[in-house]
């Protein structure tokens, strides 16, 4: 069973090891620790009872967020744990009255445009020589944060 939390301090080390597994531009075990100390930022955490499965991180300001990352382990995937990551991120913008949520993503990372394309995100533009090792322009993709009712 898939629950989704706050990521806690002791959360940081298996998070900065999914991230290095999952993504050449990985967040270090700082990155997750800075993002947790701050007020303008959401971490959440994803467990299957004990495990650690995944992570997302949302920073805000205004009525905007922006995804600088996410990512599931290798042995949760395609069991719905971005899913349930993504929703209770979108519940937790409502709360914060944010309207819109921003995120990058590689051009050629089709599996995570269709993840975001699912949850109702669009391509909005596009960075040139955005990633690096390898570098490849990011395609910004945004979606309204869409009120419960």
């Amino acid at each position: 069973m898939i629950s989704i939390r706050n990521s806690v301090i002791d959360d940081a080390s298996v998070l900065a090891e999914i991230s290095k597994a999952s993504m050449t531009s990985a967040w270090s075990q700082k990155d997750f620790l800075d993002a947790m100390g701050s007020d303008l930022a959401v971490c959440l955490t994803a467990t299957d009872g004990d495990d650690i499965a995944g992570y997302m991180v949302m920073y805000h300001a205004a009525d905007e967020g922006e995804i600088p990352s996410v990512a599931v382990h290798g042995d949760f995937r395609r069991r719905g744990v971005g899913h349930a990551l993504m929703n209770d991120l979108f519940d937790r913008a409502r709360s914060l009255g944010l309207t819109r949520i921003f995120l990058e993503v590689r051009r050629s990372n089709t599996p995570a445009i269709a993840y975001y394309e699912s949850h109702g995100f669009l391509c909005a533009g596009e960075r040139k020589r955005f990633y690096d090792n390898p570098v490849e322009d990011a395609l910004i993709y945004t979606t309204v944060v869409q009120t419960k009712g």
